[in-house]
């Protein structure tokens, strides 16, 4: 089965979600599936394992966190041949694989790694609660 994880950040970012899916990777591949990354960030990174897909961002200050509204068409279009896309990240990647598989009728399945609503909470303090509320319920 070809498989693709869409995650908002990857390696060399460290976090839980980056050890879940590169864990969730090694163990589908040993199990003989081909698994893709499909994320955001430096395109020259020099990746330690394949098919890990890069599309240019803007880095964030130096939070490991890269702002894209899309991925490069060559990139959509891989995605666009998987038989399955896991989503780990609402956010962009989230809103990015429904658009992209709706189209070509690909199974969207969604991890959610964390309370957004606890996170809001915690670092939009300067954003009025009503404001961060209605922003999460849009995922």
């Amino acid at each position: 089965m070809r498989i693709g994880m869409m995650v908002d950040t990857y390696k060399p970012y460290v976090s839980g979600v980056t050890n879940h899916v590169a864990l969730n990777k090694r163990v589908l591949e040993n199990a003989g599936h081909e698994v893709y990354v499909f994320t955001f960030g430096d395109v020259e990174y020099p990746d330690d394992e394949p098919r890990v897909i890069r599309s240019p961002a803007l880095p964030l200050a130096d939070t490991g966190f890269y702002l894209s509204l899309r991925h490069k068409r060559k990139h959509k279009k891989l995605l666009q041949t998987m038989d399955v896309v896991h989503v780990h990240h609402p956010f962009l990647s989230g809103r990015l694989a429904l658009n992209y598989c709706r189209s070509a009728k690909i199974p969207v399945v969604f991890t959610n790694h964390s309370r957004y609503d606890l996170l809001a909470q915690a670092y939009l303090t300067l954003m009025p609660d009503e404001m961060s509320h209605s922003l999460l319920q849009a995922y």
